[in-house]
């Protein structure tokens, strides 16, 4: 299930945000694509596999944002399918969707329910594409503004480009709905 990050109001729902921490699922920010948006995008469709890595510092996903602009206003919205990948971004390790509409500009929450175990310190890799409809457009930004990810486009390196994204977890334990994933032995 997705669901738009609205606006809200309130004395302890700013100081949530302003501490990383999403007031929804009490998840913190953890890897952000912090460069300014300059114009740059991409479709998302199938066609294309736009894909971005990260590297998280927690041992739970629970959610991925990604800033989408809609491709032609007055064409309808889409439904709109974020997946990740293991750090070989192959196997999928889960799978959030949402129907996004027409007119959408900004930052679109896909929440993960159950959250993701991932491994601190080991790339993970997520793609985002819409039902083919070009609807969408995911932005990014060049010169390599996220040290620790890559993206690819079309089954390529992305030149030094990397998709604007933030993702979100909370570290797992005997109370998270994560378990801590262990080590592969080498």
């Amino acid at each position: 299930m997705a669901q738009r990050r609205g606006a809200t109001t309130g004395a302890a729902c700013w100081l949530a945000l302003a501490a990383g921490v999403s007031p929804a699922t009490a998840d913190r920010l953890d890897q952000a694509n912090p460069a300014p948006w300059a114009g740059a995008l991409v479709s998302i469709s199938p066609a294309n596999n736009a894909r971005q890595s990260f590297t998280p510092t927690i041992d739970c996903l629970t959610a991925i944002e990604v800033a989408l602009t809609s491709a032609y206003r007055g064409r309808g919205g889409d439904r709109v399918t974020v997946t990740v990948h293991g750090s070989n971004g192959g196997e999928p390790l889960g799978v959030a969707s949402a129907a996004i509409p027409d007119g959408f500009d900004g930052y679109w929450r896909f929440d993960f329910s159950p959250p993701l175990p991932v491994r601190s310190g080991a790339p993970v890799t997520f793609s985002v594409v819409d039902s083919g409809k070009t609807a969408f457009y995911w932005k990014n930004a060049g010169n390599d503004p996220y040290a620790t990810g890559q993206a690819s486009f079309a089954g390529s390196r992305f030149a030094s480009s990397d998709f604007l994204f933030r993702t979100f977890g909370a570290p797992a334990g005997p109370d998270s709905p994560c378990r801590p994933v262990k080590p592969q032995a080498q």
